[in-house]
């Protein structure tokens, strides 16, 4: 059996590929003989050792065909992030590309060569922008309702895998992480870091909601427990750590990773609410001060899973930063198996 992996080249697809091989080097008994296939639009500069690339042009069903062989398990990474673009349809049409339309290639090409599982990774955007307003936490029984070009890409995608792999027998698993961290994580936690590192007292001491979120660390823990773990009853699961951050409290975590201390206070309220009258600041402020409380116990009782790590021990001990990334310990199977370290 091989991994297949598309979006090998991102930033997710990266570090799973370096928690693959560490997994399987510290495993007990040895190395486990699973083959990692990586597909990708162009050949990495440092490639991984023992992991067969392959540098996909025509990413057509039967182009891709060609990487899977019968009971390989397909890791579905690849995908266009988050973007604007000057037109909105345009940018709807790109997603949808993207993310729709790779997918179903994907998939077929899956079906056409006996592949056995499909590990879709899509986003807990597919249920709103945020949670204000709803009584509860997202779960898995919660109406998605997605608000972007983006994540109603995903959702669309999602609706077709689960009748395609459901009439083909291909094996399903949907997995809607929230926000994605780690040291060296892109998008607003890039952002939030060169904030830090400018080293200037910051607004954010009264970001204080819930957010969920789910660490780079774990998620790659939860995709490799996926890859062999029992067929689950449910499709689709919210990808979590288990335990919320607020705003505030991750900006903290990320300077102590750094070695700088985060220097935080309160916007005087005449000021924020100055402040929100400028369109491009509120859009950005309730981004950071709005809540996303998700509850991921299906994925504890369907997949019997639990992140093996909090998120200081994510950010502290285990980020796939250059440095740290050398040095990342993996838990044993007998831990994995058990959802702790």
């Amino acid at each position: 059996m091989a991994i297949v992996i598309s979006g090998s080249s991102g930033f997710v697809g990266q570090a799973l590929i370096q928690y693959l091989k560490k997994q399987a080097a510290c495993s007990e008994g040895g190395l486990i003989e699973t083959d990692i296939v990586a597909l990708c639009r162009q050949a990495p500069k440092a490639p991984a050792d023992g992991v067969q690339y392959q540098v996909i042009d025509d990413w057509s069903c039967k182009h891709l065909s060609t990487t899977i062989n019968a009971g390989d398990c397909i890791v579905h990474l690849a995908g266009r992030a988050h973007q604007g673009h000057k037109c909105p349809d345009e940018e709807a049409r790109l997603q949808e590309q993207s993310h729709l339309m790779l997918s179903q290639e994907l998939a077929k090409g899956a079906k056409e060569k006996g592949a056995k599982r499909f590990i879709y990774i899509s986003s807990a955007k597919v249920f709103a922008e945020n949670s204000e307003g709803h009584a509860q936490a997202f779960t898995q029984a919660s109406e998605p309702k997605p608000e972007d070009p983006y994540s109603r890409a995903k959702w669309k995608t999602e609706q077709w895998l689960e009748e395609y792999c459901t009439r083909h027998g291909l094996e399903l698993i949907i997995l809607r992480p929230g926000l994605i961290y780690d040291r060296h994580a892109k998008g607003n936690i890039a952002k939030l870091q060169a904030l830090i590192n400018t080293g200037l007292p910051l607004p954010f001491a009264d970001l204080s909601k819930r957010r969920d979120m789910i660490s780079l660390v774990n998620l790659c823990h939860l995709i490799s427990h996926c890859i062999n773990c029992p067929t689950p009853a449910r499709h689709a699961f919210i990808a979590a750590d288990g335990t919320s951050l607020s705003t505030s409290e991750l900006i903290t975590l990320l300077a102590t990773a750094e070695g700088k201390k985060a220097r935080l206070f309160c916007l005087p309220k005449w000021l924020l609410k100055l402040l929100m009258t400028f369109s491009p600041f509120k859009q950005q402020w309730q981004k950071l001060s709005s809540e996303f409380a998700l509850n991921n116990w299906e994925c504890e009782k369907q997949l019997n899973w639990q992140a093996p790590y909090t998120p200081k021990q994510s950010l502290l001990e285990r980020s796939f930063s250059e440095t740290a990334a050398r040095t990342t310990n993996i838990p044993t199977n007998k831990q994995m198996n058990n959802g702790v370290q």
